[in-house]
């Protein structure tokens, strides 16, 4: 039998010879179907230009869009909040009632440093698929120096996320939580501190 301090040699030396792994956490990335197009403003105001509404609504329409798709609209700043505030509401009537998410997001800026002060981005995404980056994976990375045939830390648990999510686009545009409902959970506590707990349902008690 090898004396203790060899067969620590020996797996301290074995360790160094292996390839250091990457502590990046991975990332998800939508490679599903996208679309896009403009929406343009009158200059300087909130209102739409001619025959905008009709066309951005034709575009949608064009889409199928689905309860689990995106619709994203990027507002452009046009340097006066009022006006800006209003773009938003006039945004959200042009969009209409569609199955989609709608997410308008107001794109703060100067009103001389942006090159299209009156043109909403709008775009249509399809979070059917996803993929996982894991860095350093031995696959796709720069760093060769820091290659390893194993994957980076974590990733068997991101692939699983991926592999299990109800909402795909949870993973990477997720939704946001509203407030809970406590009074329900602080009565069925006092409930049990005061031995005024409810009787289970019939059948589930046996």
């Amino acid at each position: 039998m090898k004396p203790f301090w060899i067969c620590a040699a020996l797996a301290l030396a074995g360790c160094a010879d292996q390839p250091i792994a990457s502590f990046e956490v991975p990332r998800y990335a939508d490679t599903g179907a996208q679309a896009q197009t403009d929406l343009y403003f009158r200059p300087g105001t909130s209102e739409l230009a001619n025959g905008e509404q009709a066309r951005l609504r034709a575009f949608l329409s064009a889409q199928v869009l689905r309860t689990t798709d995106d619709v994203v609209v990027d507002i452009p700043s046009s340097g006066v909040a009022t006006v800006d505030a209003r773009r938003v509401q006039v945004t959200r009537g042009a969009v209409g009632p569609v199955p989609a998410r709608v997410r308008l997001v107001g794109t703060p800026g100067f009103v001389y440093t942006n090159p299209r002060p009156d043109a909403a981005f709008v775009q249509v995404l399809r979070h059917d698929q996803v993929t996982v980056d894991c860095v350093n994976s031995g696959r796709d990375a720069f760093e060769t120096q820091m290659l390893t045939p194993f994957p980076a830390i974590g990733c068997v648990n991101a692939i699983n996320r991926a592999e299990m999510a109800a909402e795909v686009r949870d993973l990477t545009a997720p939704r946001v939580l509203g407030a809970t409902d406590a009074v329900t959970g602080v009565a069925a506590v006092r409930r049990y501190q005061t031995g005024q707990t409810k009787p289970a349902p019939f059948g589930l008690g046996d």
